[in-house]
This record gives structure tokens, C-alpha cells and sequence, in this order.
């Protein structure tokens, strides 16, 4: 980050003498407490008079003027270091640099538009006047320096919101620019975003956990892996304390205030220390007391150097903020400054007589607003500052993050045992026992016991697969909100699936066993049957349904529309798995294999053949001749199935995320 004027840091090299040595790291002999700074991170040495920088192996790596150092290289008076999101200047003997958490934040000429999304060609050959582009925000200018809580004002459709995505990057203007401490933020946004924070309306926690654990999980993916966990703890308990959160730390968050609530959603981003936050209507369904408390914790935070921003139609929070941005219908930035002067500038005695007063005539508010000035760091020039800042910051490897992953799954579903205990014990147990009362497998004493046999087959895989793509069809759809936000910090795709597989597997082998020793129990395996075989035959039946309802849950809008995605792919394993008269038969569906692998494990083509009293045209009718594929055979084609579903998973959420930017 640039370097801000009013409050430097400053480390004398001079006390480092011929030959000697600083580690520069969040341990260390210069302690920069920055989670893209790696414990050690690099070394400066005196050598011949001259001061050389080392990197140790960081994840982030050390940047001079912005290329990345191999080896020990010369840190030269003026030139430029960068470590993490620090960047730091060399003048003289001295070691000037910034926290990342003081900067300013600018924009220039912020237009937003919105239209159908044809081309300019299309738009001027069909000459629509209906085509126009309606603007959402109007050429806005704001300049916010340090240590500041701001609230964004204004009536409905004065583009708030617009303006709150538009400063964070989730959805860029249409032209202009943001600028944090003089860096062009879109220019660098892989870079700069671990910079900014951004807490949606709704609360983006997980309502299961405890407000420690979620704090907790929250550094395990957002911290670097070299963070201890002594060094976690120390971060998550320095959170809860500055959120006044300390009485509330083992309740679960479906037990919390609404104003407790949200202080667990800001935590969550303030893990990471962002120097930017931004929260959208904070304070909506409050009271007046918690409201009063919330904003006091927000001033807290924005009391060492960081910048606040909230969406607010809250007059009473917006009282109690430093800065006010009042917005008009059109997008027209129409005051900013101080809510006091806002009174006088408006000519009103509350600001909520000032909504009526600007929707007049906004453009002409706007004109009379006073122009922002603009800060010290616009003014040396952008292009000397982003010269520094070097490549975009790395993420964790995917193995961190899947393990960490992996333990808030299952914390998760052993703080819910009850819908645990249900699902993974009780409704196996009870399709067994109904099942093995009624079905059996062996025995040609009657011309339909064979086929009975394989009918117990075909209700044992449908049950299986069915409660695998249920039991998974919400899986993703209830927490996307929290996976998008996890995202846009450093979460990688293939980890969160494999994460969430990872467990559901699990279950699902666990579900398929105890259906088997009921059944097994009422109707024993024939003799010679291998029950480790069957049961891996289920299973692998079962998961292919576990990775059909995530596609489910990757597809559907809400989680009330699970459900139908959920019917509409287990329908296909129902009616072309060869066993329903009249209807073909598809390999492309699992329970088709499933059904071959335990028809030629049980012998199933020989038992019915065998009878006299069942015609060959029915047998090929019930059996499309599957019953002959080795069980092994079966058993890859399963797994190939799965591997091909997960890819369509993986891109169904790509997909999801496309729409939704």
C-alpha cells in the first residue's frame, strides 16, 4: 500500500550493524501484524555497508519496486517494499511503511448504467429509444480519509447499494475509478481485495456454531497456514473483545440478539484485518438500544485506522457517523460532509426531513454539494504507487483448505445430532427392517420367488440412491452466501465440493451398512454372497445419488426449490434402470449399474432361468441382460459415473456464480 504522510512508521537501520540481521515478519525483530505477512517473512543484512533483503520462503513472497526478489538482493534509498499488502520506502537509514489498515479511500467519476445487453450495432440499427441506458449513479466524486465511520443515505432508489458494490468491486462501475491510498482498485482488484470487507444485509454465518467456532473456522480459512494456534486463538479472542462479544462466546448463533448476530457476521470479516469495511443496512430490524450499541462498536473499529462504510436509513445512526454520502433518486451524489453541517446545508433541523427536500429536483443538489478534496495520496500520482505493489496475493493450498473445510462439516452436523442421528441411523435401519419383512432373497419353491429376489434389488437401490440425492439437495443452496463471500477472499471451488463429499461419503456408507445388517438379519445372503462386496455395491450406488443432490443443490434458485431438482434427477434412476416394464433402460443412469452389480453378485440370471414356471421373454424383461456384467465391471462404471457428476457439479456452481456477478 502507499504510504500515508500523516502517520508513518519509522525503523532505524542504523542499529543494524556490519554483518548482523532483522527478521521482518509477524514474529520477528520488526513485527508487521498483517495476515499476508508470513511469520518470518524476510531478513535484512548489512553487508559492505550495504542493506540486502532476503526472502525466507514466504507464501506471499518480498517485492522491490514491484518484482519479486530471488535471493538476496540490494533494498536501495528510495526504492520500493512491498510485504503482503505493506509497502514500504527506504530513505536513508530509516524504513518507512504503512499498516495496511490506514488508507484512504477515493472515487472518481463513478458512473454506473444499466440497460439490455445488446450491442452499440443492434441498439443503432433498431433505433429503440426503449434501449437507452438508464444511469444508477451519476459522475460520483467522495474522498474518505482515515479513522472514519460513514454512512451512505438516501431514498429508495437512489442507489445505495449500487454505489456500496461498486467501492467494494463485487460490481464494478461502468467507468471512473475507485482509489485506495492512490491505487486504482479495479486495476489491482486480485490484489487489493483482501483489503476490503464486506458484511451483506443478511448475516453470512453458519446458525449451527457456537460464536467461537465460527470465529475459528473463520481463521482457519482466512489466516495464513503458518498461523499457530495460539497465534488464532489470540486473534479470534482479540475480535470477540473488540465486538463485546466476550458473554456470548460458546452460544450458538441461532440463540443470538439480532444485533449480536450481526457483530458475528462483522467478526467474520475483521478476522483478516481488512482496512476497508463495508456492512449493508446494519442496522435494519433493530431497536433503538441495540442499534445505539451496534454503532458504537462500529465507531470502535474505525477508531484505529480503518474506514467504516454502512448503507443506512437509520437517521439516529446516521447522527452518530463521522461522514454522510446523501444519495438522490438518479444516482446523484448530493452532500457529503459532517451530519451536522448536513442540517445546514439542507436547511432542515433532522435529516429526515432532507429525503423530501433532495427528490425535488436532485440534479440541482447535487451541483450545490461541495466537491471532495482530493487527498495527498491522488495527488503524488497513481502510477509511482501501483509501480510497488507486486503480484496478486497467493491463496492456502487446497489441502488446508479442504482439511479446515472438513472440520467445520463436521462440527456442524454434530452440533444438529437429532437431523444426524435421523438421517444417518434411523432411516436406514427402518427401510432394512421393512424391506427384509417382506422381500427375500433365495428360494425357487414358486414360480415368482425368483423375481421377488430381484425386486427386493430394485426397491434396496432406489432407496439408497434416493436418500443419498436428499439428503445432499440443500447441501449447497442454504450456505451459498457464505461460499460466495469465502470466495471473493481466497476459497478455492474444488476443496469446499470435495470437503462437502468428504462427509456426505461418509454418511452415505454409514447409512448403506446399517440397511444392509437389518435386512441381512430378517433375509440372510446366500451362500457364497461376499456381504463386504454388497455393501461396497450400495454404497457406491448411494454416492452417485449423494453427487447427483449437490447438482441439485448447485441448480436450484432457494432451498425450497431443492426439493423439485432433487425429483427431477432421481426420476431417471427410477425408470430406466431396467427393471420397469415397457420403458428402456439407460447405463447412463447409477442405479443401471448398481442393479447389474447385484444381480451378477446374487446370480440373479441363473435363479431366474432356472425356473419353469417364468417365461424367457419376461426374464429379458425384468433383466435387459445387465445381470451378466461382472460385479467388478459395475463397480468402476460407478465410479467413472461419479467422477463424470462431479465435473457437472463443478461446473454447475461455476455456472451459479456467473449469474450471480
Amino acid at each position: 500500500m502507499a504510504l500515508l504522510a500523516d502517520q508513518p512508521t519509522l525503523i532505524d537501520l542504523g542499529r543494524l550493524q556490519e554483518g548482523g540481521s532483522l527478521v521482518i515478519g509477524r514474529v520477528g525483530d520488526i513485527v508487521i501484524d498483517e495476515p499476508y505477512v508470513s511469520r518470518s517473512h524476510c531478513r535484512l543484512t548489512r553487508k559492505d555497508g550495504e542493506i540486502l533483503i532476503d526472502d525466507l520462503d514466504s507464501l506471499n513472497g518480498t517485492y522491490i519496486d514491484g518484482k519479486r526478489i530471488q535471493g538476496p538482493t540490494h533494498l536501495r534509498s528510495g526504492s520500493g517494499l512491498t510485504i503482503g499488502l505493506m509497502r514500504c520506502i527506504r530513505l536513508g537509514d530509516r524504513l518507512e511503511y504503512a499498516q495496511a489498515g490506514r488508507v484512504t479511500l477515493e472515487a472518481r467519476l463513478l458512473r454506473k448504467d444499466i440497460g439490455p445487453r445488446f450491442s452499440q450495432r443492434i441498439r443503432a440499427l433498431t433505433r429503440w429509444k426503449a434501449l437507452e441506458f438508464l444511469p444508477l449513479l451519476h459522475d460520483v466524486d467522495l474522498s474518505i480519509p482515515p479513522n472514519q465511520l460513514v454512512a451512505i443515505v438516501g431514498g429508495s432508489g437512489a442507489g445505495k447499494s449500487t454505489l456500496m458494490k461498486a467501492l467494494t468491486g463485487f460490481q464494478p462501475a461502468t467507468s471512473g475509478r475507485v482509489l485506495l491510498n492512490g491505487v486504482d482498485f479495479y486495476e489491482h482488484l486480485p490484489r487489493l481485495r483482501p483489503a476490503i470487507g464486506y458484511v451483506p444485509q443478511d448475516d453470512i454465518v453458519h446458525e449451527q456454531l457456537t460464536v467461537w467456532q465460527v470465529l475459528w473456522y473463520a481463521s482457519l480459512l482466512r489466516l495464513p497456514p503458518d498461523t499457530d494456534d495460539a497465534e488464532r486463538r489470540r486473534r479470534v479472542t482479540e475480535v470477540i473483545g473488540e465486538l463485546r462479544l466476550d458473554h456470548r462466546i460458546d452460544a450458538r448463533v441461532q440463540t443470538l440478539s439480532g444485533g449480536e448476530r450481526k457483530r458475528v457476521s462483522v467478526g467474520v470479516e475483521m478476522i483478516n484485518r481488512p482496512a476497508i469495511l463495508f456492512l449493508d443496512e446494519p442496522t435494519s430490524g433493530l431497536d433503538p438500544g441495540f442499534e445505539r450499541e451496534f454503532v458504537e462498536s462500529l465507531r470502535s473499529l474505525a477508531s484505529n485506522g480503518r474506514i467504516v462504510v454502512m448503507v443506512t436509513h437509520s437517521p439516529q445512526a446516521t447522527i452518530e457517523c463521522d461522514l454522510v454520502l446523501f444519495l438522490a433518486k438518479g444516482g446523484y451524489l448530493v452532500y457529503e460532509g459532517t451530519p451536522k453541517s448536513a442540517l445546514a446545508h439542507f436547511g432542515v433541523e433532522s435529516i429526515a426531513e432532507a429525503y423530501s427536500i433532495v427528490q425535488g429536483n436532485p440534479k440541482a443538489w447535487g451541483n450545490k454539494r461541495p466537491l471532495a478534496a482530493a487527498s495527498q495520496s491522488f495527488e503524488q500520482g497513481v502510477e509511482q504507487v501501483a509501480s510497488s505493489l507486486g503480484a496478486p496475493l497467493k491463496r492456502p493450498a487446497a489441502h488446508w483448505q479442504y482439511a479446515a473445510l472438513l472440520r467445520r462439516n463436521w462440527t456442524l452436523a454434530i452440533n444438529n445430532p437429532l437431523t444426524f442421528l435421523v438421517q444417518a441411523v434411523f432411516l436406514p435401519c427402518a427401510i432394512g427392517w421393512t424391506l427384509g419383512k417382506n422381500f427375500g432373497f433365495d428360494g425357487l419353491s414358486n414360480p415368482f420367488q425368483a423375481a421377488k429376489g430381484t425386486a427386493l434389488l430394485f426397491f434396496t437401490l432406489i432407496f439408497v440412491t434416493l436418500i443419498g440425492v436428499f439428503s445432499a439437495s440443500k447441501e449447497i443452496v442454504k450456505e451459498w452466501p457464505i461460499v460466495r463471500r469465502e470466495r471473493t477472499i481466497n476459497l478455492r471451488l474444488g476443496p469446499y465440493l470435495l470437503a462437502k463429499l468428504t462427509l456426505l461419503l461418509g454418511t452415505s456408507g454409514l447409512q448403506c451398512l446399517l440397511l444392509l445388517l437389518y435386512l441381512s438379519a430378517f433375509v440372510p445372503l446366500p451362500n457364497g454372497v461376499s456381504f463386504g462386496a454388497f455393501w461396497l455395491t450400495l454404497m457406491l450406488c448411494s454416492s452417485a445419488g449423494v453427487v447427483l443432490g449437490l447438482i441439485a443443490s448447485a441448480l436450484a434458485r432457494d432451498v425450497d426449490q431443492a426439493p423439485l431438482w432433487a425429483i427431477g434427477l432421481m426420476i431417471p434412476n427410477l425408470l430406466l434402470c431396467g427393471l420397469v416394464a415397457g420403458l428402456p433402460s439407460s447405463p447412463l443412469v447409477p442405479t443401471w449399474w448398481g442393479l447389474a452389480g447385484l444381480g451378477n453378485l446374487l446370480g440373479q440370471n441363473d435363479k431366474l432361468f432356472a425356473s419353469e414356471y417364468v417365461q424367457p421373454e419376461i426374464i429379458m424383461q425384468l433383466t435387459n441382460s445387465n445381470f451378466a456384467i461382472p460385479v467388478e465391471a459395475c463397480w468402476a462404471h460407478l465410479v467413472a459415473l461419479m467422477v463424470l457428476l462431479f465435473t457437472i457439479l463443478y461446473c454447475s456452481c461455476l455456472l451459479r456464480e456467473l449469474k450471480q456477478e
